[in-house]
Order: structure tokens, then C-alpha cells, then sequence
């Protein structure tokens, strides 16, 4: 996160301006990659998957962003979540995975523009 303010776009000093003019991909699209149901796979981790979701829709590098379960968030979350994963980064978006187990994802993610 520290890298992303202090990029060209934004400063520290600037955070909270940053954070406001950043594009939220939204609260209800979870973003992860195919493969094992427990693990984030070829992510790695969720600020990988959060950062390729940012640049599959045009953005810079993510901001900030929530990481759970999908399924668990499926339940908790008003409205669902549609869960996306990743068949091989960057650019292979399974969108609207169908869903069968509880796999990672990034959520309510927030890109520089």
C-alpha cells in the first residue's frame, strides 16, 4: 500500500485524496484464481490478485482491499458476491465463477485510476 501512495499518482501526504479519487471495482466482485479451493493458487496472495484485478479493468495498482472466502462472503455480504477467478494472470478472467468451494479472493478492492 505504502508503494502505491508514494507512486506518481499520490503522495502520503495526499492519502486521503488518493483514496477518494480511486475507482472501486466494488463491495460485492471477489477476485481470485483457479486451482486449489484453500489456497490463492498462482496469486500467491490477495495483493496479487487484487493488483491483476486493477489491471484487467484498465486501472493502476490496487489501493486497498478486503481478502475472505467466497462462498463465506456469498452468505455475509448483501447481495452476494460474484466471485471471478483468474485461469492464468493477467488477462484470463473466469468472470462469475459458478461457485463450489470456499477459495480466496480479494474484495471491495480500490485501484488508482
Amino acid at each position: 500500500l505504502g508503494e502505491a501512495i508514494d507512486g506518481p499518482r499520490c503522495d502520503a501526504a495526499a492519502a486521503e485524496a488518493c483514496f477518494a479519487v480511486g475507482v472501486r471495482l466494488g463491495l460485492n466482485f471477489g477476485y481470485g484464481h483457479h486451482g486449489s479451493c484453500d489456497t490463492w493458487n498462482d496469486c500467491g496472495d490477495g495483493a496479487t490478485c487484487a493488483n491483476a484485478a486493477c489491471r484487467f479493468f484498465g486501472h493502476g495498482a490496487a489501493l486497498s482491499w478486503e481478502e475472505g472466502l467466497c462462498m463465506d462472503l456469498n452468505n455475509a455480504i448483501p447481495g452476494g458476491m460474484d466471485c471471478n477467478l483468474f485461469a492464468n494472470l493477467p488477462n484470463n478472467l473466469d468472470d462469475d465463477w459458478p461457485g463450489f468451494c470456499n477459495i480466496p479472493v480479494a474484495y471491495d478492492i480500490v485501484c488508482l485510476p
